[in-house]
């Protein structure tokens, strides 16, 4: 965590008491279901319902032993894999060419790059490149 003494004003410790409880419960919202979800995993039932009849490891033998969940993972795995890879190289070179290039429009570039990608695809490549212009 940060240095609370840094925070002098009343107005900024509401503000990072609404983060923290904030972030709390964004993060309680995100990993509930999951831990609802993990004990069902260990059923001995058809059916994934609570109360579990009793505990089992069922469900893991038929995903291990399957050969079309097995064949789905490694494809997964080998898409996942990749597709980081491609991305590490070209985030890689795309920040040091970034970084090398000096002139007075590279702010402005960089905030275009950044902006494009947080554009959603169905927008106009033009308006998000006309909304990172405006904010220069």
């Amino acid at each position: 965590m940060s240095d609370h003494s840094s925070l002098r004003t009343p107005s900024q410790r509401i503000a990072w008491t609404a983060t923290i409880v904030i972030s709390t419960l964004v993060f309680i919202f995100l990993i509930a279901p999951i831990l609802a979800i993990m004990p069902l995993s260990f059923s001995s039932g058809s059916y994934l319902t609570y109360p579990l009849p009793g505990l089992s490891l069922r469900w893991y033998d038929d995903f291990i032993n399957s050969p079309r969940w097995m064949n789905s993972l490694k494809n997964s795995m080998i898409i996942g894999v990749a597709s980081t890879l491609l991305s590490m190289v070209l985030g890689t070179l795309a920040a040091l060419g970034l970084a090398q290039w000096k002139s007075r429009s590279n702010r402005s570039c960089w905030l275009s790059c950044c902006r494009r990608s947080s554009c959603p695809a169905s927008s106009p490549r033009s308006a998000c490149i006309s909304s990172s212009r405006r904010s220069d």
